[in-house]
């Protein structure tokens, strides 16, 4: 990824970005985007300092860097999310990345009150560490589902295994970073991250056994299950094959594997702490 160096280089790789999706978004998106834009225009005659907002004119009319970016993920959901499993990652892709992209514009002179510095916090840690548990658990149904499913044909055990341990994953992760983001342990709230603004509560510096907790069971543990789980579901599926004598067409399962194999370099190079 380039570094970019000044709000021009961000103003002209986002105007080149948005000029590559003018053509798919705007003939059905028009409607939507005047009133957007509307809203941002009048969001800048209303503010005192002006240049708050970076503009993209295309002719038809002047919009937000960040509202386009929202309209794309809104807009193409399938492309980025499917289902349940990544509604949580919809949610924190669009509250948060407008606030991280309005840090890379104006950097440390933008002043934030605590309630939004705790609110973004909480989105950003919050969201994220489910996005991982959730996705973890996800790949162990899916095994599940595939090579157990009688498991899941009683009401009871379908409960348990499937809606339960979601519901508890879920709740453990909003009452966990509830009390890391909102209770106070430390002199200093937060620590504000120079990587791209969000900041960072202090308890993680002045209680280790919390840092080490957070990067062990919310980070390392689900990207090995995530990993292994999913090269373990390829190698069971054509050893499967083999053992029933069944000829392994390999063309088949070709799209199968590029994915597994992908996701899991992906996770490795990108996700791996």
């Amino acid at each position: 990824m380039a570094i970019i160096d000044s709000d021009d280089d961000l103003y002209n790789e986002w105007s080149q970005l948005a000029q590559s999706y003018q053509d798919v978004l705007l003939p059905r998106f028009q409607p939507l985007y005047d009133t957007m834009a509307h809203y941002v225009v009048k969001k800048i005659q209303s503010n005192d300092r002006g240049g708050e907002y970076q503009l993209l004119d295309y002719g038809t009319g002047t919009y937000d860097i960040r509202v386009l970016c929202f309209l794309i993920i809104i807009r193409y959901p399938k492309v980025i999310h499917r289902r349940l499993t990544r509604s949580f990652s919809r949610v924190r892709v669009s509250i948060d990345v407008p606030f991280i992209l309005h840090f890379f514009q104006y950097g440390f002179s933008w002043e934030f009150p605590v309630s939004f510095s705790v609110f973004w916090s909480f989105i950003d840690y919050a969201l994220y560490g489910i996005q991982f548990l959730i996705l973890s658990r996800a790949t162990i149904g899916r095994h599940i589902l595939i090579f157990h499913d009688r498991w899941l044909l009683n009401r009871k055990r379908r409960f348990f295994i499937h809606y339960l341990s979601l519901m508890i994953l879920i709740l453990y992760s909003f009452i966990y970073y509830c009390i890391i983001i909102y209770a106070s342990f430390c002199p200093y709230i937060f620590y504000r991250l120079p990587a791209y603004g969000v900041l960072f509560p202090c308890i993680y510096y002045y209680v280790n056994m919390i840092s080490i907790w957070e990067l062990v069971c919310h980070q390392t543990i689900p990207i090995f299950i995530i990993i292994i789980f999913r090269l373990s579901l390829l190698i069971r599926i054509l050893w499967q094959k083999s053992r029933l004598h069944r000829s392994i067409h390999w063309r088949k399962q070709r799209k199968m594997t590029i994915q597994l194999l992908s996701v899991s370099m992906l996770f490795i190079t990108f996700s791996a702490p």
